[in-house]
């Protein structure tokens, strides 16, 4: 009996891991169970939490660390298994921002450098999928020109260009 009940939570456990997402963007994510979740849509998998939070199997810890912006290349450190971790281009991030009306749980018109538009909620990102998620900027590594890159904003959910030695939040993405 005992050993029944076990399997049942092991199993319950498992299925609660591989939680798939849909967002009213079409976009579908899956939850790997292991501090990351993958972009059915894109292939991407991201890290769930910025950097500097510790993921605890329930939600982001800590506080993001902001940085300048430094690098485009892949970051050289183990995640999950992975070791090609980089800095999401801003068309990347930008495809994570949702404009949703508070109300109405409806997406809203959404102008890349105007951001989301009318009411929406802060941040703007689904808090479901990214828990702990500040409504701040974050980088991206799309250089616009000498010292300068885009970052996005999960406050408004516009896209700014900003100088390199700027301080924003970073959430790393990685290619399959």
């Amino acid at each position: 009996m005992n050993r029944l009940i076990i399997n049942f939570f092991i199993s319950i456990m498992l299925i609660v891991s591989s939680v798939s997402y849909a967002d009213n963007n079409g976009g579908d994510f899956k939850n790997n169970g292991d501090g990351t979740i993958t972009d059915l849509k894109s292939g991407l998998m991201w890290k769930i939490c910025s950097e500097g939070q510790e993921w605890n199997g329930v939600e982001c810890d800590g506080v993001p660390f902001n940085t300048i912006n430094t690098s485009t290349d892949e970051i050289k450190y183990e995640y999950a298994g992975y070791y090609n971790w980089r800095i999401p281009t801003a068309y990347e991030l930008e495809a994570i921002v949702v404009c949703v009306h508070p109300k109405s749980k409806e997406e809203d018109y959404r102008d890349q450098y105007l951001g989301c538009n009318s009411d929406y909620k802060v941040p703007t990102i689904f808090s479901h999928i990214f828990p702990n998620t500040r409504p701040v900027k974050y980088w991206s590594s799309t250089i616009s020109s000498l010292g300068y890159a885009e970052s996005v904003s999960f406050r408004t959910g516009a896209k700014y260009i900003d100088r390199l030695s700027d301080r924003y939040s970073v959430r790393l993405v990685r290619a399959p």
